[in-house]
């Protein structure tokens, strides 16, 4: 729920600009006039929102069949997953304003190939990466640091691919392997 409203929310921003840069309307005498409002209303937010745990742990249940996803949204605060499913088959982390730190080192890779795309906005990531499965890593920057492994790159615009020696390994032969796509702006990369 909290997502559709933030998404509302900048659609109707980026309609009243558009609609100003086009001369329809004055919204820019608005923001200029009652710009203090916004700060009010994201402090009564910041207020009145229920303390979100800061520290998530994933797993699985040995009686599921089912691997585990993770599907996460956030806006202004730090994300802190452990992940400890026997079948994890990646998922998406998507971060506005905070850190995202991920520890994938106890987690078993489901067989076959699976994505966990990590996106951040003004904050930095961190993940220990599972053990035993082939690994390959798109990671982009607009501004930040990227350190996958051992190679490093930094300043603007910067882009980092890695692909571990087993990640060629066929499917057939019961491979497992995860794809790790990050993007970054305003923010430090960290694969371990």
């Amino acid at each position: 729920m909290r997502n559709l409203f933030w998404g509302l929310v900048l659609i109707t921003l980026g309609v009243l600009f558009l609609l100003d840069n086009m001369e329809i309307a004055d919204f820019s005498y608005l923001i200029r006039t009652y710009w203090p409002v916004i700060f009010i209303l994201w402090g009564i937010h910041v207020l009145l929102r229920k303390k979100q745990q800061s520290h998530i742990e994933i797993t699985t249940e040995p009686s599921e069949s089912v691997g585990h996803l993770i599907h996460r949204s956030n806006i202004f605060g730090d994300e802190s997953f452990s992940v400890n499913s026997q079948n994890f088959k990646g998922g998406s982390i998507s971060n506005v304003f905070g850190d995202i730190d991920l520890d994938l080192s106890k987690a078993i890779i489901a067989d076959g190939e699976h994505v966990l795309r990590l996106n951040s906005v003004f904050g930095d990531t961190i993940v220990q990466a599972p053990k035993d499965c082939g690994i390959a890593v798109t990671a982009s920057a607009v501004f930040g640091d990227l350190k996958v492994f051992n190679e490093k790159a930094g300043g603007l615009f910067k882009e980092i691919k890695f692909t571990s020696p087993d990640y060629h390994t066929p499917l057939a032969n019961g491979a497992k392997k995860i794809k790790i796509q990050v993007s970054q702006i305003f923010g430090d990369l960290r694969i371990l």
